[in-house]
């Protein structure tokens, strides 16, 4: 029954899932905006030309967005407690901490699949849609007092 489920599993990645490349930026904090980056860069850039007026109103003009940005982030999630959205907080808590998923040691989604061919993003990515069949499959082997040889 697992060898049928892993095999499944295997095909509808390999049909399905489209295969796309995406910078990530571990750095960035979920309050930085295209605002912030812009504002950054102009800091940048007033940088490079080495004028001094230009970077001290540049500082001041990170720090007031920065500022901003932060409150506006606050505002949100302080909306999403009141609203008693749960989903959105944890995701925003992940999204802070860098957490993606409730076991970050077990599944690890750059390595590579184990034994049974699965790989841990596409775990990691199915968590709740495998949760259901697989419980009924382990309870299912529990019960039986079985497990397969494979």
């Amino acid at each position: 029954m697992t060898h049928c489920l892993t095999d499944y599993l295997n095909f509808c990645a390999d049909m399905v899932s489209p295969i796309k490349t995406v910078r990530c930026y571990p750095n960035n904090k979920p309050w930085v905006t295209r605002e912030v980056k812009a504002v950054l860069n102009r800091k940048k850039a007033a940088f490079r030309s080495r004028d001094r007026e230009a970077m001290k109103a540049a500082q001041r003009e990170v720090k007031l967005c920065v500022g901003e940005a932060k409150d506006n982030y606050r505002r949100k999630v302080e909306e999403k407690l009141k609203e008693n959205n749960m989903r959105e907080v944890w995701d925003g808590v992940r999204t802070i901490t860098g957490l993606t998923s409730l076991c970050p040691l077990l599944l690890r989604p750059g390595k590579a699949a184990g034994p049974d061919k699965l790989c841990p993003r596409l775990l990691m990515t199915c968590a709740a849609e495998l949760a259901e069949p697989l419980q009924r499959i382990f309870n299912l082997s529990l019960q039986l007092g079985r497990t397969t040889d494979k």
